[in-house]
């Protein structure tokens, strides 16, 4: 079974769970038989309520009686129970057994003591518990919104709305969390504990201007904590004003001396570039700078040198350039080598290799992103199709909150590590372990990757290509990459020594699209025109290329062309700007060409799939997993292989299933095809036909697997006879 069908299965189950629990309480409710579903509770309430409305009060505190005896998770609802009770004389303690706590079916005596407290209305007890339940899980509404309660029921509503802006922003409903946050108080937003994230939902909401002056007043009154004053930074970046935000970071780290401040005020760099002269300067800025740390000494003490470690981030924005940068990435690299050897001596070699005579090898695969995510969607078929004969697999899962994609990859591994939190807790638990080889999937997306990546936890350390960019840190030993994917000099794009895998390099599955349940009308799409789609990133557009789109509608002015919002509003303002500026210099209406849908859910995103003729890949960062989902709907894809790997990636995949029609040769080659596939349905039509027959040997592959793990036994000094055939070992740099 793939994640795909797992998902599916799990949906299914889900909704016949449901049903029957709706049904059995509906049932029970009506018979005054105590049930066990969590809505028990919900409809005792109702039923109590309405038997109140009739005058019968016996009725009624019976009802809310035996309400007490379900779970209640719910602390509105818990007391909106007790005061029913207290209204009718009753106390609502007065059945409870107080050994036993509200339930013998709550889980925790911590909560059963918070139910007790509520029904004593002493809120101030039940305070630390609800705190303690939002920290632990920060996307959580319901908990926040019991913390919330608790406490306006002590006056403090300011408060109370700061917490469920924090939560919604967690939960990414962004628009909830600015009209939270905006319905506090500026004393109560101007704390350490909200203010950054007041400041990153205005962000969100298309509130720079707003986010800015809360960033000033609060900077004045002295209350700008250190991530307030990046979310500040941030803001500024997002509007182009590059050098105010350094400003900005500059003064923060002259008042602070904080190291997170002064790092990112040289390094930060525009996410969606206005101009090829903004990336530049900034680019420029950057690399000027990162050439000045490797000569830089380093700070003396401890608490220095792990203020100095933990504020090192990798410098994702120039890994997505048509440069390969590999001089200022290996710079960087030595850098957070020689930061991280200071600070962890005990980590700065590799540990001693075990015996591993007769023994399985143990694999380790850590990342941040071991939950349903592009990352673990891309390689969950190293999971799945591992040989546990020979293989002993480990799983490090980092993130802060594990999923359904957690629990379905552990099936396939033997040892799932608890999340640990904390770099060198992190460190401690992979090293215990006692691993032959050590596999990051995705160095170079957050702060922790880098960090554990430079330090040496196992004797053979490896990365893949997840983030197709090379660390440029001593302790990686290997790039694990694509051998259709890497153009002829791949390996002089790499710190590490680059190991390339036969087919595609995973075996991933197909995606099942759903039935096509949207149709253009409902995208905003017109019938019976071209319509070009390009879905990715918007940092991936490089404004050198933003002439391409406008080329082709001007052999095709039906074509309408389709991109998807970025992560930020400002972003896609950005981003709408230079499209509608390289349309205008051609003389064509932007208006009547160019579509930016919102963010979608998954299901949605396959129906847009099915809704579109042709899809537009992106120059020098091609798409990825993206590519994969578009291959499974038989949609031609355009393509111009770039310079390095991660231009080339579905120039790979077409060459893997033998349809290289829309792979160009140069930008005009790339407006040609395109123009071709527009005009003429019968060549799409054939093209999607012969992806459709050949697209088998793209997923579920195990040759790529099977080439891995020789190369896994290689490398710990295993091999055998015919273990170095299967994959290809480039020569040093």
């Amino acid at each position: 079974m793939d994640f795909y069908r797992f998902m599916a299965a799990k949906a299914a189950l889900e909704q016949r769970a449901l049903a029957k629990s709706t049904a059995e309480t509906a049932v029970s409710v009506a018979c005054a038989v105590p049930v066990q579903a969590t809505e028990g509770a919900e409809a005792c309430h109702a039923l109590a309520r309405s038997h109140l409305q009739q005058g019968n009060r016996d009725a009624a505190a019976a009802a809310w009686q035996q309400a007490l005896s379900f779970p209640i998770n719910d602390l509105v609802l818990l007391d909106a129970i007790a005061q029913g009770l207290r209204d009718l004389g009753r106390d609502p303690l007065a059945r409870m057994d107080m050994a036993q706590g509200v339930s013998p079916l709550n889980q925790t005596t911590a909560w059963q003591a918070v139910c007790l407290s509520v029904l004593r209305q002493d809120w101030t007890a039940v305070l630390p518990a609800l705190q303690d339940a939002c920290d632990s899980h920060p996307a959580c509404i319901r908990r926040a919104n019991n913390l919330a309660y608790a406490l306006r029921q002590l006056g403090r509503d300011a408060q109370a709305n700061c917490i469920i802006g924090s939560a919604q922003l967690e939960s990414g409903n962004y628009g909830l969390a600015a009209e939270a946050f905006a319905a506090a108080t500026p004393e109560a937003v101007q704390v350490p504990e909200f203010l950054s994230r007041a400041i990153l939902a205005l962000r969100y909401t298309n509130g720079e201007a707003k986010a800015l002056q809360l960033a000033r007043s609060s900077a004045e009154l002295g209350r700008c904590n250190e991530a307030a004053r990046i979310q500040w930074a941030n803001t500024l970046t997002d509007l182009h004003r590059v050098e105010e935000a350094r400003a900005v970071l500059r003064a923060a780290a002259e008042e602070t001396g904080q190291w997170k401040l002064r790092l990112q005020s040289e390094l930060i760099l525009p996410q969606v570039a206005a101009s090829i002269e903004e990336i530049a300067r900034a680019d420029a800025h950057a690399c000027s700078y990162i050439r000045q740390l490797e000569q830089m000494a380093l700070p003396a003490g401890e608490d220095t040198l792990t203020d100095l470690y933990t504020s090192l981030e990798p410098n994702f924005y120039l890994g997505y350039r048509s440069e390969p940068n590999i001089d200022p990435i290996r710079c960087f690299g030595r850098f957070v080598s020689r930061v991280a050897a200071a600070r962890f001596p005990q980590y700065g070699f590799p540990p001693q290799r075990r015996d591993t005579d007769g023994r399985r090898l143990r694999i380790g695969y850590a990342s941040c992103y071991l939950v349903n995510h592009t990352i673990t969607r891309h390689f969950a078929g190293w999971f799945e199709h591992a040989n546990r004969h020979e293989f002993e697999i480990h799983m490090f899962p980092f993130a802060a909150e594990l999923d359904p994609m957690s629990a379905y990859l552990g099936a396939y591994a033997d040892h799932v590590h608890p999340t640990t939190y904390g770099l060198e807790a992190i460190a401690e638990t992979i090293r215990a372990a006692d691993l032959d080889l050590l596999v990051h999937l995705s160095i170079g997306m957050d702060p922790l990757s880098m960090q554990l990546g430079a330090l040496h936890l196992a004797p053979v350390q490896c990365v893949s290509w997840g983030h197709p960019v090379s660390t440029g840190l001593t302790a990686i030993d290997y790039f694990i990459s694509v051998d259709s994917m890497e153009p002829a000099d791949g390996n002089m794009h790499y710190s590490e020594r680059l190991v390339t895998l036969p087919g595609v390099g995973v075996a991933i599955a197909e995606t099942h699209p759903s039935e096509k349940t949207m149709a253009r009308i409902d995208f905003g799409l017109p019938e019976r025109v071209p319509v070009f789609l390009s879905l990715q990133s918007l940092f991936k557009y490089l404004p050198q290329h933003d002439g391409l789109y406008a080329r082709i509608a001007r052999e095709l002015p039906d074509a309408v062309f389709v991109f998807v919002e970025g992560d930020m509003p400002a972003w896609t303002r950005t981003f709408r700007n230079r499209m509608e500026a390289s349309f205008e210099a051609a003389c064509l209406p932007p208006e009547k060409y160019i579509r930016i849908l919102p963010r979608m859910a998954f299901s949605a995103y396959q129906s847009l799939l099915c809704c579109c003729d042709v899809a537009l890949d992106t120059m020098d960062f091609s798409g990825g997993q993206t590519s994969y989902d578009l291959l499974s709907n038989d949609l031609p894809i355009v393509t111009l292989p770039g310079r390095m790997m991660r231009g080339r990636q579905t120039y790979g995949m077409l060459k893997q299933i033998g349809v290289e029609d829309t792979i160009a040769t140069d930008a005009d080659d790339y407006v040609r095809i395109a123009v071709r596939l527009g005009q003429e349905r019968a060549v799409r039509d054939d093209i999607s036909r012969r992806i459709r027959k050949n697209k088998h040997l793209l997923f579920n592959d195990p040759r790529p697997v099977q080439a891995l793990e020789a190369f896994y036994r290689w490398a710990t000094g295993n091999a055998l006879p015919s273990d170095q055939a299967k994959f290809r070992l480039w020569p040093p740099v």
